[in-house]
């Protein structure tokens, strides 16, 4: 079983979210469930208000990642350009991006 904790940006049955809460406490029997509230479908560029909440349950979490639709982080190959995350493709586990300034404008830079 995988530790989530919150802010996790992670993989589910249903697409990329970021966990919102997770259980108070650890239940120590394995019949009953794990149920972690998860902010999916958000839209890059908008509020989280455009996202939808799901209350999954551990079995739904399938890997954490290093981020979600809708936010901003670096490049790996340099981390002088900021990006906005769009989606993550899971057959090739990689990332859509755009540049967030107008000097990353150039398409040639990625």
């Amino acid at each position: 079983m995988s530790c989530w904790c919150e802010g996790d940006p992670v993989l589910t049955s249903f697409g990329v979210g970021v966990i919102i809460s997770c259980p108070s406490e650890v239940i120590p029997t394995n019949n009953v469930e794990q149920n972690y509230n998860v902010l999916l479908w958000r839209v890059p560029g908008k509020s989280i208000g455009s996202g939808t909440i799901a209350h999954l349950q551990s079995h739904a979490l399938i890997m954490k990642l290093p981020v979600a639709p809708g936010m901003t982080t670096t490049l790996l190959s340099d981390e002088t350009k900021e990006v906005m995350v769009h989606a993550y493709n899971t057959s090739l586990d990689s990332f859509l991006v755009s540049p967030l300034s107008e000097s990353l404008s150039d398409p040639a830079q990625f």
